[in-house]
């Protein structure tokens, strides 16, 4: 599999994006929870919430 350089770079930054959204919205799950620490429960919920 070849993939140019300018490619990759742009599914390195969607990646990127889309990793801080999830942990984004997972923490005010947590804050909701009234946690400080973000637990896998948080990620569940949040897939769970997204898939409805």
């Amino acid at each position: 599999l070849r993939i140019q350089a300018s490619a990759l770079g742009v599914l390195q930054e969607y990646a990127k994006s889309l990793l801080v959204r999830i942990f984004t919205s997972a923490n005010l799950l947590a804050i909701y929870a009234k946690r400080v620490t973000l637990q896998g429960k948080d990620i569940e919920c949040l897939r769970s919430l997204l898939k409805e």
